[in-house]
């Protein structure tokens, strides 16, 4: 990251002594900030202003640093830099887990469909998160948290899915604690069937043709 004063001088980032930090913030706004400590010759000035202009198709930004009065210890009103931003990819890894909503006051009744109909274990929430309400469901890398939301509505459309082995059974016992099933079109590769949860979130079960005949 070269800086260049008026004399042509390009001092490296560590030997004026700060560094300068940038990112992209919401709304493609970019943020650039000086990190301490500064250098005494920028600390003798009364104020600073910053603009910057990103090069296109690059990942380096440039950046003017215009001070309101001069240094008192250099002729220089303003520095140019260039910052390098987003020089490492982002990559999303894995899923988590889900998380859905339900009203307040209902724990009882999400166990009797994640825990004993679908046979998700519960797991006990951080106490910090404990006192929100709310229970969560793992087995593994299956994770289905329920959170506590004051103006509920159900996801009638947006939903889980779950691959399962021996739909049919899961069916039987779903529509015998009270949860009927309900088939749906035809997707290649799976038979599938959706169920609501006691809340109304629409929950999807889908078995691999495969596994039929095993």
């Amino acid at each position: 990251m070269p800086l260049r004063d008026r004399k042509g001088v390009a001092p490296t980032v560590q030997s004026a002594g700060f560094r300068v930090a940038a990112r992209i913030a919401q709304k493609g706004r970019l943020l650039v900030r000086m990190v301490e400590p500064l250098p005494m010759w920028m600390r003798s000035t009364r104020s600073k202003r910053a603009a910057f202009r990103r090069t296109p198709g690059s990942n380096r930004v440039n950046v003017h640093l215009d001070f309101a009065a001069p240094c008192r210890t250099r002729n220089i009103r303003g520095i140019n830099m260039s910052v390098g931003i987003g020089s490492r990819p982002m990559t999303i890894l894995s899923l988590d887990h889900v998380q859905l909503a339900m009203p307040p006051g209902r724990e009882d009744e999400a166990r009797a469909f994640y825990e004993k109909a679908l046979q998700i274990p519960e797991t006990p929430k951080p106490p910090h998160l404990a006192k929100r309400g709310g229970c969560w469901f793992e087995r593994g890398s299956l994770k289905i948290h329920l959170g506590v939301e004051l103006d509920f509505r159900p996801a009638k459309k947006a939903h889980p899915a779950f691959i399962v082995d021996d739909l049919a059974r899961l069916s039987a016992t779903l529509t015998s604690a009270g949860f009927p099933v309900r088939s749906e079109e035809p997707l290649e590769g799976y038979t599938r069937v959706y169920v609501d949860d006691p809340f109304g979130n629409r929950i999807e079960l889908m078995e691999p043709d495969g596994r039929k005949s095993q």
